[in-house]
């Protein structure tokens, strides 16, 4: 029989014996029976994936009939997946052909499907130097570990598989593979920041994972059982959910930081200023703006000036010394703060850096008899700064404070 038969022949019995069990309920099982079908389904399935696989990485022609970017693509559009889930279908498919005593593993249910991706990438991860004598000794090593390990125990034990097959070369080799990683990491690392409209905003963070690891051991800290109060909400007495747990520690944490220890922005420490009347302040009623335009209560900006950066700008009450004329040509750390409350951000017109990092900048010149004073200064970003200083524009001063640029003709 021909091959192509033989795969659809053997597909179409397991079909009909899928059908044949559709409509039995399992819960009249024994407990063992329920624990063998459940160990033959597990293994009976990756090799299910294995031969899907195994069709996947010999069909470009599919993905060039149809015009698809690649098979796994189309099929993920044929069958109603994400693309995303076809392209990774893709890539192991790729690392199994790759692999061929590694596919015939799974094929033949000794290895599942996620040991044998843990194992492709770590013979793939040896370096080509040494030889392909030591990445196969390598694979025949990983594939008879699976029997006793499962994914995550066999990529530990992958990661020093150098010190078996070849401990002569395993010291230099770790110490390429550890400053790889950290060099792929630290060019991995992002943060991004996305208020939510609802009071909330959500951060999504990529960073290196030994950097995870002490922010880790700073959240432990917060959410430590022998704070015996945290943990349980006060008003149920249940325990909170750990996810909400860690989201409140890092709340926390980064409000429990001194602002002394950053760098400075704009000339000044990083400071959040909370503007506030007095009389609000006074009793306990009414909101505050940060320098961000968000709003928040009396009792929030109470709570954060007592253990975090955020300073209180009370409005009628006693203040720092703003103006301070031709005494200082510098505009003074206060004067930033208070800058950043009038300002909230570079006044170029239409620029949005915000006022954390921008620079004082004086509208009449110190040098021709300009006073450092709030009249007299203003917040540009490090950009607008530059232009406005430079001879070849011009600038105009508007209506609503902020200034608009043109190039000299």
């Amino acid at each position: 029989m021909a091959t192509q038969s033989l795969i659809l022949t053997s597909i179409e019995v397991i079909d009909a014996a899928l059908k044949g069990a559709a409509d039995v309920d399992p819960i009249y099982l024994t407990t063992a029976e329920k624990a063998a079908a459940l160990r033959l389904l597990t293994s009976e399935v990756d090799r299910l994936q294995e031969l899907r696989l195994r069709v996947l990485a010999s069909a470009d022609d599919v993905a060039e009939e149809h015009g698809a970017r690649s098979t796994g693509v189309w099929l993920a559009h044929e069958t109603g997946n994400w693309a995303a889930e076809g392209r990774r279908h893709d890539r192991v498919a790729a690392a199994l052909e790759a692999h061929p005593d590694v596919r015939r593993a799974v094929a033949d249910g000794q290895v599942s499907l996620a040991q044998a991706q843990v194992v492709c990438t770590a013979v793939d991860a040896i370096p080509a130097e040494p030889g392909a004598e030591i990445a196969q000794r390598a694979e025949g090593h990983l594939i008879g570990l699976c029997d006793d390990y499962g994914p995550k125990e066999l990529r530990r034990l992958a990661e020093h598989i150098l010190e078996v097959v070849a401990p002569e070369i395993a010291e230099a080799e770790e110490q390429r593979r550890i400053e790889a990683l950290e060099s792929s990491a630290q060019e991995a690392t992002r943060l991004t920041m996305r208020e939510q409209g609802d009071g909330t905003t959500r951060i999504s963070a990529l960073i290196p994972s030994t950097t995870a690891a002490v922010f880790s051991a700073q959240l432990e800290a917060f959410t430590s059982p022998r704070r015996l109060r945290d943990g349980f909400d006060e008003a149920t007495g249940k325990r909170l959910p750990h996810a909400r747990q860690l989201g409140e520690a890092f709340c926390e944490l980064i409000e429990t930081r001194r602002p002394g220890n950053l760098p400075h922005h704009g000339g000044a420490t990083v400071a959040v200023v909370a503007t506030i009347d007095h009389a609000s302040l006074i009793a306990g009623v009414g909101t505050a703006t940060l320098t961000s335009g968000e709003r928040l209560s009396v009792g929030a900006v109470r709570r954060l000036a007592c253990k975090s950066g955020v300073l209180p700008a009370v409005l009628g009450g006693k203040s720092e010394v703003l103006d301070l004329g031709r005494r200082r040509r510098l505009f003074t750390m206060a004067q930033h703060r208070a800058l950043a409350i009038r300002d909230r951000g570079c006044r170029a017109e239409g620029c949005d850096i915000p006022a954390a990092w921008t620079e004082a900048h004086h509208k009449d010149p110190w040098s021709t008899g300009g006073k450092t004073d709030l009249a007299d200064g203003v917040l540009l970003c490090s950009r607008h700064h530059h232009v406005i200083h430079d001879p070849r524009y011009g600038h105009t001063w508007l209506a609503n404070g902020r200034v608009s640029f043109h190039r000299r003709t």
